[in-house]
C-alpha cells in the first residue's frame, strides 16, 4: 500500500525491560519508532521504563513528530518538537472517560494541544482509541490543532463512535509561526 501508518502502542520487550512503544510504517515497512519518554505512575509500577529520548523523523518531505499520551503534559516535550522542525505531531492515546462538561473538555485541548501547536510551530494530531482498556470505559477525543486553534474534532456526541477523522493540512501555513 501506497501509505503511511503510525500505529498507537504496544508493549515492547528489549533486552529485559518493557517500553510504551509507536511504530511508523511506510509503504509496509518500518520507517521509525518511539518509546513513551513520560510514563504514568502506575505504567512505572507496572514495570515499564520510559524512553529515553524524543524523535522526529521523515516521510515523504514532512518532519513528523511523535509523542505518546501523558508526554503532553510536559512542555519539554512540545519543546523538543520544535527544536526538531516538526510539521505535524501524531500523538497516540487512551483518554479515560471523566463526568465533565463540554467547556471543561475544550478547556483542556486550549491548555494541552493547542499550546503545544504553538510552542512546537507543528500541527498537533491527538490520535485517541475508543471502547474500553482494562475495564473502564474511554472517551476518543480525537482532533487536530495549529498554532491559532482546533482544526477538527470529534464531537462529544462521538467520543464512543468508531471513526476515522481526516483533515487535510497546509504546512505552508506553518512558516508563519515559525519566523522569529
Amino acid at each position: 500500500m501506497d501509505t503511511v501508518l503510525i500505529g498507537g502502542t504496544v508493549v515492547e520487550k528489549v533486552g529485559r525491560q518493557y517500553f510504551n512503544t509507536s511504530y511508523v510504517f511506510d509503504r509496509g515497512e518500518e520507517a521509525a519508532r518511539y518509546s513513551k519518554v513520560h510514563l504514568f505512575r502506575g505504567e512505572i509500577r507496572s514495570g515499564l521504563t520510559p524512553g529515553r529520548e524524543f524523535k522526529a523523523f521523515d516521510v515523504r518531505g514532512v518532519r513528523v513528530g511523535l509523542l505518546i499520551c501523558a508526554d503532553v503534559l510536559y512542555p519539554d516535550s512540545f519543546l523538543a518538537m520544535k527544536g526538531f522542525g516538526c510539521d505535524i505531531v501524531f500523538v497516540p492515546t487512551t483518554s479515560p472517560f471523566k463526568e465533565e462538561t463540554v467547556e471543561t473538555k475544550y478547556g483542556r485541548d486550549q491548555e494541552i494541544f493547542v499550546q503545544g501547536a504553538r510552542t512546537a510551530g507543528a500541527y498537533v494530531a491527538k490520535c485517541c482509541a475508543v471502547g474500553t482498556i482494562f475495564g473502564s470505559h474511554l472517551q476518543g477525543r480525537s482532533l487536530v490543532a495549529s498554532p491559532s486553534g482546533i482544526v477538527r474534532r470529534v464531537q462529544p456526541d462521538e467520543e464512543s463512535a468508531t471513526m476515522i477523522l481526516h483533515q487535510d493540512l497546509l504546512l505552508d501555513d506553518l512558516q508563519t509561526v515559525r519566523r522569529p
